[in-house]
């Protein structure tokens, strides 16, 4: 049987394999300024995690590299029933960019069976780069797969989102709020309605921001269509 080691080396090999370097090099140049990125798509990378077993040890060692690549294969490979919420909270403060939170949130925060109390535990944590971040997105994975939420969690997310997005946090926070709105109004025209009329109140609270209007306005054309 491979040790960890081992399996880190041929996961290296692979990426190597697939390496972009154009792509790599845009990345460094927009920021994203990891120790090693092979700039592999997130579809390769994919490919990469079905061929290797589900693995915490493995999963932790590949979470530890500041590989972008590596990264992403920890979140597709850290099995759910091993992933208590100290770990997550510590993925969570530690993920470096908006990509590998999205990817946190989507592979493993939104399925974990105690994804309802992490949410409640990161809507405060404004101190963490993506905390708030990582609790709509998550809320939004939930959303759009349609599982069952609790109603003071459901009335919490929404207060908390649009709050958000009056708010001068970064534009990925906001938009991380809005896709959480986004799923949420999709399920079901009563939620939609539901939605509406809560965007409805700021703008008569504040009408002299056109960004309500504007949230109002996208919302109500995609939930009519």
């Amino acid at each position: 049987m491979e040790t960890t080691q081992e399996t880190i080396r041929s996961i290296r090999n692979q990426l190597r394999l697939a390496m972009n370097g154009v792509t790599a090099s845009s990345m460094r140049e927009k920021g994203l300024r990891y120790k090693l990125n092979f700039g592999v798509s997130y579809p390769e990378i994919k490919v990469i995690a079905q061929q290797h077993e589900p693995s915490t040890s493995l999963a932790h060692a590949l979470w530890a590299a500041d590989c972008r690549e590596l990264k992403i294969l920890a979140t597709l490979l850290q099995p759910l029933q091993e992933f208590p919420m100290p770990e997550a909270l510590r993925w969570i403060e530690e993920a470096p960019y908006p990509e590998i939170i999205e990817l946190l949130s989507k592979h493993l925060l939104s399925r974990l069976p105690y994804a309802e109390e992490l949410v409640n535990a990161i809507y405060t944590r404004t101190d963490w780069p993506y905390g708030r971040a990582a609790a709509f997105l998550l809320q939004a994975e939930r959303f759009k797969n349609r599982w069952p939420l609790a109603a003071p969690l459901i009335e919490q997310t929404i207060a908390e989102a649009l709050k958000t997005i009056g708010s001068d946090v970064s534009l990925f926070e906001r938009r991380a709020a809005v896709q959480a709105l986004r799923f949420y109004g999709r399920q079901d025209p009563q939620q939609a309605t539901h939605l509406l009329e809560g965007v409805n109140q700021y703008i008569k609270r504040q009408p002299e921001r056109l960004l309500w209007k504007d949230l109002y306005n996208d919302f109500k054309f995609e939930f009519d269509n």
